[in-house]
């Protein structure tokens, strides 16, 4: 988050940072609690499909997705980030340039989809009529496509009570249209279709909330200043995308679809409580830009950053772990118990995942392009090094493990690199929380083996969990916390800030 209690001499545009600070928490708060809705709506849906789908078509619907992904970062050649990270202010040219690239490309690829469709279902041994469901969910990227310039819009002023509005519309539409069609019987189009019928309706949300009216220009040395950070962006996320290929693409060719769907259980379920702090993620990459020539207020923000997204995710991660089993059973059915291990193994390495994502966004907010782009580099020679033999030889929980050692490899590669930038202090902000989920984890874990015998009782020992986590927490950090949630309250405009001042 942007701080914005700081020195005079830090920074002259004092009244700016604190207005950026303000909307940076402010933001924070809308978006984890709303999104916390969200992914609880989307968790409920995602229950009701795993209960009426099979294993086997959701490893389809995974590896259809993945193929569609591939396309989509081509898509955008990182406008939307180069955009957003642009110093200064941006013109109509600027935003046509960019919207007119964007839509050639995907004019483009969606043409090439519709051309490789018969081979790429030929190569997953799927059934025949799986090439028109390629080529109806490649129309999503035509469709995503032209949200990208409105929600920028609304992303650099950290406009994000706003974002999500048309997410709320995204979130509830899906949902209720997938799980009504995979009710009657409609089987992996169920997803395509409420995708589909989901993104046309966010397009429409966001254009009301963002107007923004599409146009089309060209300016070659300005598309040309757009895509030297935009591309080298879009290549760092599309290493991330091969690296994480592991599963899809080779485990689905060795495996099958039905343990593509397992792993994809397991990856979804596991990643739940990073889910929720995604969207801090999402302001801290405008926010340090806007920040970026500081660099001691850089450290600030990267500090409060860890403190709060370490303090939600490690209870969020131990809880899950000491409970996984009965939830398994009691909400998702023991069909899905083989995802388990993989289950296990993953959520050990989203522990991780706070601090790793918390610098890579430091380093693409700072233009550190080639950092960024060089640890990628690095994540994916070592996933598939590690993951191809280890699926051979223990199947798909081997593609899982892999993934596991490149989260844990990624922890001191980060460090290392930010400490050349900015002297972090990282165990400082983090010890209290993670040996408070810890104690927590286990006792909730102890106390589940005995209690739990439905659900309800299951959603009692969960509270339960976090309540002994708070306690733990209290014991440990006393008037440190009570600091940071006055600090908290001074950001979101009640009478009494940290120093007890409005």
């Amino acid at each position: 988050m942007v701080e914005a209690v700081v020195d005079q001499d830090l920074i002259p545009e004092r009244e700016e940072v604190e207005i950026l600070g303000k909307r940076a928490v402010k933001g924070a708060v809308v978006l984890t609690s709303r999104k916390f809705l969200l992914q609880a709506l989307s968790y409920l849906g995602s229950i009701f499909l795993a209960r009426i789908l099979t294993p086997q078509i959701f490893g389809v619907f995974a590896i259809v997705s993945f193929v569609i992904t591939f396309f989509s970062f081509f898509a955008d050649a990182g406008l939307g980030a180069a955009l957003i990270q642009k110093k200064g202010k941006l013109d109509k040219d600027d935003l046509r340039i960019a919207f007119t690239l964007q839509q050639s490309v995907v004019t483009i690829l969606i043409v090439l989809i519709f051309i490789l469709s018969p081979l790429i279902v030929r190569h997953y041994q799927l059934a025949s009529d799986m090439v028109w469901l390629i080529r109806a969910f490649s129309l999503s990227l035509f469709l995503t496509s032209l949200k990208t310039i409105p929600l920028i819009l609304l992303e650099r002023k950290l406009k994000f009570g706003r974002v999500v509005i048309p997410e709320i519309v995204e979130v509830i539409s899906f949902q209720v249209l997938a799980v009504s069609l995979a009710f009657l019987g409609f089987g992996v189009w169920s997803f395509v279709i409420a995708l589909l019928v989901r993104t046309g309706l966010g397009v429409i949300t966001l254009y009301l909330v963002s107007p923004w009216k599409p146009g089309l220009s060209w300016n070659f040395s300005k598309a040309k200043k757009l895509l030297a950070f935009g591309m080298p962006y879009q290549a760092n996320g599309f290493i991330a995308m091969v690296k994480d290929a592991v599963m899809p693409v080779f485990v689905g060719t060795v495996c099958g679809a039905q343990a593509v769907g397992y792993l994809n259980w397991a990856n979804s379920f596991s990643k739940l409580p990073i889910l929720l702090m995604s969207d801090i993620f999402r302001i801290t990459f405008p926010g340090f830009a806007r920040i970026q020539g500081n660099k001691k207020l850089l450290k600030v923000a990267l500090e409060k950053t860890l403190k709060f997204t370490n303090m939600f995710l490690f209870p969020a991660v131990f809880l899950l772990i000491a409970t996984v089993g009965k939830i398994v059973h009691f909400v998702f059915t023991d069909k899905w118990l083989p995802g388990l291990p993989a289950f296990y193994m993953h959520s050990l390495g989203i522990l991780v995942v706070g601090i790793a994502n918390t610098f890579m966004n430091a380093f693409w907010s700072c233009g550190k392009v080639k950092i960024a782009t060089r640890l990628m580099i690095i994540y994916t020679l070592v996933n598939w090094g590690v993951s191809v033999p280890l699926v051979y030889k223990l199947g798909f929980n081997g593609a899982m493990l892999g993934s596991v050692v490149v989260l844990f490899l990624s922890l001191p590669l980060n460090i290392y690199y930010m400490r050349k930038i900015i002297e972090i202090k990282i165990f400082e902000n983090i010890w209290a929380s993670f040996l408070a989920a810890l104690l927590a984890g286990g006792a909730t874990f102890l106390v589940s083996q005995r209690l739990v015998v439905n659900l309800f009782s299951l959603i009692l020992v969960l509270v339960g969990g976090g309540l002994f986590y708070l306690f733990f927490l209290s014991v440990f950090e006393g008037k440190k916390l009570i600091k940071e949630i006055y600090w908290i309250m001074g950001k979101l405009g009640f009478k009494h800030g940290i120093n007890g001042k409005k």
